[in-house]
């Protein structure tokens, strides 16, 4: 077959994919690059870091292995990982191609084969937003599994939460507050599951059982009712670490006092297990005011629970469980040895510990008698990106190899007392054009942890702010300022940076800016558009638009209007806006792409969707176009910042996305690179290609129709400028190493070609 014909059938069938992509609502799949920290090749780079992580025991993929699903409260991300084999080990592997089967789950989850056929369900905060239990069934479909709410309406006659009787005859929700986590079990060991949760005042521990069997109702039915509103005879309160417990079996512990203030607690979790093989449920809570785990013994039985005596460092025969507060406990066989271990991470949205977040502790004993031994402090998370809190990735080429590298803001690992070590992260490109491999080179790039303690968080962001053809850093903090590093290194050279100036041109729209640094009215000059989390100086309601802030100097001294208000800036550019009503803060987060002839824009938000949109080019006054409002379907957690390259040189965009939770994940989208193909069929009936690529002195057109030509940078900037002549070759000579688009012009129809100068 005619090589000319082939290729032309190729790229047509990239034109009608791109034409389509945005009409299917697909998860992309996760893009394989390599990281490496300290000389270890990470093992789940892209799983996108871990806070405040819940994680069960579950069959995702119906081979007969437990798998394990973890949920992060902090934004709700569902991390899956596969079993790989059968052995006794930690052998996982990153499966985010799981993610959708666990959708809008958030606060608090709990995994268990409520109706006992071998598929394990689900019961979570409710989707409606109601303190109760939504409970979905498990079930396979292609060997992977699915759930499915459970309604309740006729009997609740609400949104589909488990119901239990009221004092006038009808039914409310069982209560389960979004701070608290409960234990599903069967206590009574009758088949069923039962609830033991904190009541509504916080103080007591209510066991509902669920008599389901006794009345001859099917498994996959419930009927509650309140069994013992004191389970265990302990009373809980605010002020003090320390449980009351009770002296006797018969009487629930109360305090001798009427409390002056309400003592009820914000939130605990309840981990049931049997500590010493006596075959009654021990108890292990954590609370929102305790910096430990405390174990209780069961001096009764699991039924007639009578807890008596306390260790409020468990476990304190080993290393204690120990975070700043609110600890919760998972009681699993991480190992698949037969044997349930213990995982312990805090629970809590706060300025808490945020990478040393799973404790694994390795059951040394039975299953019937467990005993905990200490193994590490950040299971899982130690093969991940994981830069603390609030990753915000940027693509740059530092060293002018070639070869983008990535420079990681963040809020920073936490340090203890309330303080976050912010800085920026400089992984280098130690791979190759088509396999990029990033490693980690420094943990203070610019020397901007100097800055931590004033701006708390860095979002990066790199462009020529100055116009003299070299690239320079602006990053924007939490506190709404943006701090400028002019680069002096000259073009061609890697960065150098100057003393970074603070609370640049004064400029301040709203807090925690997220810049981009483009050259948006296309005059030469790069300008700035900023994401924030609060801008409504307008009135208009659009709190986390975009502000555009053009460059109004000259070439070497960049000069900004401070008001986002005042011409030229625009304060609600494209119309763009990713506040919705329960994120009402946005925190938008801008990244610009140039396929050549159309600007792409993407943005990040709160609630974590990434939105794109079109018609950006020339449209300064206008409204820009929304192609979705959730590309790709990806499901990272909430504030989300994205970085949109070809990293391997494929020719279709990758997409880069940090997230609340200190991570990064990737994608391999559908998105063209470069709108190089017209659509214009004479026009594909010549396919025009340029050589050699990657180049040193000159490049060539295969073509000899195209008259004018235009070099632009990475960054969208026109570098040269000319008219092609019979030979077809174009000087390159005096660019620096890097990516550059060429457009090539015949008879006003316009291709655009990329290529690498080394």
């Amino acid at each position: 077959m005619d090589t000319r014909l082939v290729m032309k059938k190729k790229y047509l069938l990239i034109l009608m994919l791109f034409a389509f992509q945005i009409s299917r609502a697909q998860l992309f799949e996760p893009f394989q690059c390599a990281f490496v920290e300290n000389g270890k090749s990470l093992q789940f780079p892209g799983a996108g870091g871990l806070n405040l992580p819940q994680t069960y025991t579950c069959d995702i993929n119906n081979d007969g292995l437990d798998d394990l699903v973890i949920m992060d409260r902090d934004g709700g991300a569902i991390l899956p990982f596969l079993r790989t084999s059968n052995s006794s080990d930690l052998d996982y592997t990153y499966a985010p191609g799981y993610k959708s089967s666990f959708s809008q789950i958030r606060e608090w989850f709990v995994v268990r084969d409520f109706n006992q056929d071998g598929i394990m369900d689900i019961f979570c905060f409710p989707s409606s937003n109601l303190p109760g239990i939504e409970v979905r069934k498990g079930y396979y479909q292609n060997d992977t599994i699915k759930f499915e709410i459970l309604s309740f309406t006729e009997i609740l006659g609400a949104p589909d939460i488990l119901p239990i009787p009221s004092s006038n005859g009808l039914f409310t929700q069982l209560y389960v507050g979004s701070n608290d986590q409960p234990e599903i079990i069967d206590v009574d060991e009758d088949g069923d599951m039962d609830v033991v949760t904190f009541d509504a005042g916080g103080s007591y521990l209510n066991y509902w059982k669920n008599y389901t069997l006794e009345k001859g109702l099917g498994l996959d039915t419930f009927s509650m009712e309140l069994e013992d509103n004191c389970w265990g005879k302990f009373y809980e309160k605010e002020t003090s670490e320390e449980l009351l417990l009770s002296s006797s079996s018969d009487e629930c512990a109360t305090l001798l006092y009427t409390p002056v203030v309400d003592e009820r607690h914000a939130g605990s979790c309840v981990t049931l297990f049997d500590e010493n093989g006596d075959g009654a449920y021990d108890l292990l809570l954590g609370d929102l005011s305790n910096d430990n785990i405390i174990y209780c013994s069961n001096g009764g039985t699991s039924e007639d629970a009578w807890m008596i005596s306390q260790d409020l460092t468990f476990p304190s025969y080993d290393v204690p469980i120990d975070f700043d507060l609110f600890n919760a406990a998972f009681y699993l066989d991480v190992n698949n040895d037969g044997k349930r271990d213990l995982l312990a991470s805090p629970n809590a949205n706060a300025n808490i510990e945020n990478y040393e977040v799973n404790w694994y502790y390795k059951n040394v004993g039975t299953d019937a008698s467990p005993i905990f031994e200490y193994r590490k402090n950040a299971f899982l998370v130690e093969d991940m990106i994981d830069v603390g809190s609030a990753s915000s990735p940027a693509f740059v080429d530092h060293n002018q190899d070639g070869l983008l590298d990535l420079v990681l803001g963040c809020r920073g690992r936490y340090l203890g007392n309330g303080v976050n070590d912010a800085k920026l992260y400089y992984f280098e490109n130690t791979g190759t054009l088509t396999q990029p491999e990033f490693t980690l080179i420094s943990e203070d790039y610019a020397s901007y942890a100097q800055y931590a303690s004033e701006s708390l968080s860095f979002y990066p962001s790199f462009g020529d702010l100055d116009g003299d053809g070299d690239i320079d850093l602006l990053v924007g903090d939490n506190n709404g300022y943006l701090r400028y590093s002019e680069n002096i290194a000259g073009p061609g050279n890697p960065f150098e940076f100057q003393q970074a100036i603070s609370q640049f041109m004064d400029i301040r729209p709203g807090n925690v800016v997220r810049p981009f640094i483009i050259d948006l009215n296309e005059d030469g000059l790069g300008d700035i558009v900023l994401g924030e989390r609060n801008n409504d100086s307008d009135g208009n309601g659009k709190i986390g638009a975009l502000n555009f802030y053009e460059n109004i100097g000259e070439v070497g001294t960049p000069l900004f209007e401070s008001d986002e208000s005042n011409a030229p800036n625009i304060n609600a550019l494209g119309g763009v806006n990713t506040q919705t009503i329960i994120d009402v803060t946005a925190l938008t987060a801008p990244a610009f792409y140039d396929q050549g002839d159309k600007l792409l824009l993407f943005t990040g938000s709160r609630n974590g969707r990434i939105h794109m949109y079109d018609n950006v080019r020339n449209n300064l006054d206008g409204e820009f176009n929304l192609i979705t409002d959730n590309l790709g379907n990806i499901q990272e957690g909430q504030a989300t910042i994205p970085a949109v390259v070809d990293i391997n040189n494929d020719g279709m965009l990758e997409i880069f996305v940090g997230n609340e939770r200190g991570g990064l994940a990737f994608y391999q989208t559908d998105i063209l690179a470069s709108d190089e193909v017209s659509t214009n069929e004479s026009d594909v009936d010549e396919l025009v290609t340029l050589y050699p690529n990657p180049a040193k002195e000159k490049i060539y057109l295969s073509s000899n129709k195209y008259q004018q030509y235009i070099v632009l940078n990475a960054q969208g900037k026109e570098i040269v400028s000319g008219n092609i002549f019979d030979t077809r070759a174009i000087d390159i000579s005096n660019l620096s190493s890097g990516i550059y688009f060429l457009k090539a012009t015949a008879d006003g129809i316009q291709t655009t070609l990329k290529f690498l100068k080394i």
